[in-house]
C-alpha cells in the first residue's frame, strides 16, 4: 500500500494584516503608471516619495540582497527626480527637496546635481549652487572619475560650470555661468 506524501506547509503573508513598505512602494510605483491626469500622477508621486526610504536592508550584507539594491534606489531616486519635475513650477522648495533626497539616495547620477543647480540659480541661491558644484566635484574625483563640469550641452540645458580645482586658489576662482549669468565667489 502505497504511503501518502508529505507535502511541507506553505505560510503567507496575509498583506490585508501585514504592511511590508516595498509592497507599498511597488503598489504606489502601479498607481504613477496608470495615472491618466496629472493631478492624480501627482498624488501617486507624492505617496511613491513618502516611501523613498533609504537602502533596501540596509546593513544586511548577504550576497542575494546585492543585486536587489541598487535598482530599488535608482527607483527611488527617479521618483524623486519626477515628483520634482511636477513640482518646480507650483512649489520650488518641495522640487528642491525632492531633488536633494534623491541625490542622498544616488549620488553617482550627475544629472541630478545639475537639476539641483539650476533650480538653486532660479532661486537666486548662486552660493548654494556653487556649493552643489563643488560638491559633485569632490564625489567624482573621490571615485576617480574625471568630472564633465564645464564639458555639459547646451542644448541639455544643463548650466555650464567651470571649475579649476588645481589648488585652494583656483578653487576660489569658480565660476557658475547660466543664461549669461556670472560670478566669482
Amino acid at each position: 500500500m502505497p504511503r501518502p506524501r508529505k507535502t511541507p506547509a506553505v505560510y503567507r503573508i496575509d498583506r490585508d494584516l501585514i504592511s511590508v513598505d516595498l509592497w507599498d512602494y511597488d503598489k504606489a510605483l502601479e498607481r504613477i503608471r496608470s495615472a491618466v491626469e496629472p493631478a492624480d500622477r501627482l498624488v501617486a508621486l507624492t505617496k511613491a516619495a513618502e516611501l523613498c526610504t533609504g537602502e533596501l536592508a540596509e546593513g544586511l550584507t548577504a550576497e542575494w540582497i546585492e543585486d536587489q539594491r541598487y535598482p530599488l534606489t535608482r527607483s527611488q531616486a527617479d521618483v524623486l527626480a519626477q515628483l520634482a519635475e511636477h513640482l518646480t513650477d507650483v512649489d520650488a522648495e518641495g522640487a528642491l527637496a525632492a531633488l536633494e533626497r534623491a541625490r542622498e539616495l544616488d549620488p553617482d547620477t550627475e544629472e541630478t546635481y545639475f537639476r539641483i543647480i539650476r533650480l538653486q540659480l532660479r532661486l537666486d541661491r548662486r552660493d548654494d549652487a556653487s556649493r552643489t558644484a563643488e560638491l559633485l566635484h569632490q564625489h567624482q574625483r573621490s571615485l576617480g572619475v574625471p568630472g564633465t563640469i564645464g564639458r555639459r550641452n547646451a542644448e541639455r540645458g544643463a548650466p555650464q560650470v567651470t571649475a579649476p580645482y588645481e589648488n585652494a586658489k583656483a578653487r576660489k576662482a569658480l565660476r557658475i555661468s547660466v543664461s549669461g549669468w556670472r560670478s566669482r565667489p
